[in-house]
């Protein structure tokens, strides 16, 4: 969502720089930025081994190519249940009651990979949980996706889960 009104910004302000913020995960971003098809990237992975944010994946995703890493913004990533929580969830463990159903973020996005890891420190796979292989592609599709009680919860921000007045249980920052 800033990206959105860091572009309205600029229009707004006559800027020189033109921007257009086009929707993808993080890792098609540095995919992206490594092949020369855009100037910036928007970026949110955390590296499992370090816990430490985006320098490693971005080292990882653009190889020896210069680059300039800019904290433009901060998220809180949780599960986003429906209003009062009727499933009772609480935490990533809770997404593998058989009662339980997800909506998932596609590959590469930092919601996905968040999901993922925990998956992996938990000892399972991903198929044994619920609506794991159905991709949104973004955080407010994942809201929406609660909401229209399509799901019973997901990985997405807390500004997501505030847009459509849904539960938000946040796990980090």
């Amino acid at each position: 969502p800033a990206v959105s009104i860091l572009t309205a910004w600029l229009a707004r302000q006559r800027s020189a720089i033109n921007a257009v913020g086009l929707p993808c995960s993080s890792a098609k971003a540095l995919v992206a930025v490594a092949g020369g098809c855009v100037h910036t990237g928007g970026v949110h992975l955390r590296d499992p081994e370090s816990g430490e944010y985006n320098l490693a994946p971005v080292r990882r995703g653009v190889g020896r190519r210069s680059n300039v890493l800019v904290n433009f913004a901060q998220w809180e990533l949780g599960l986003v249940t429906a209003s009062g929580n009727p499933r009772e969830i609480r935490e990533f463990e809770d997404l593998a009651r058989k009662e339980v159903t997800i909506v998932n973020r596609e590959f590469g996005s930092g919601a996905r990979y968040a999901l993922d890891e925990a998956i992996v420190r938990m000892g399972f796979r991903g198929q044994k949980i619920n609506g794991y292989d159905r991709e949104l592609g973004g955080h407010l599709d994942v809201a929406a996706a609660i909401a229209t009680k399509e799901a019973d919860t997901g990985v997405t921000i807390r500004v997501a889960a505030e847009v459509y007045g849904l539960g938000f249980i946040p796990l980090r920052e």
